[in-house]
């Protein structure tokens, strides 16, 4: 039982982690495609065709990132 505990203390630390790391990834992708007002029109057109890009694969990933979550936790129960 105090192994699980332990382990679950250490589990913690590392799932925030790994949650501000995807975070950080997100924000400075959100800060790089961001339109800014001396943006050319070309420049424009790939910042949003990026933007539209990501958010495409990112529903397209979304099943699978579920999957493999779900089976994560049926592993850990």
């Amino acid at each position: 039982m105090e192994e699980k505990e332990g382990q679950k203390k250490e589990e913690a630390p590392a799932a925030s982690e790994a949650i501000d790391k995807v975070k950080s990834t997100y924000q400075s992708l959100d800060e790089l495609l961001e339109v800014k007002e001396g943006d050319r029109w070309p420049v424009v057109l790939l910042k949003v065709g990026a933007r539209l890009l990501a958010i495409g694969l990112l529903i397209l990933l979304s099943p699978f990132i579920l999957l493999v979550l779900l089976i994560a936790f049926t592993a850990a129960l």
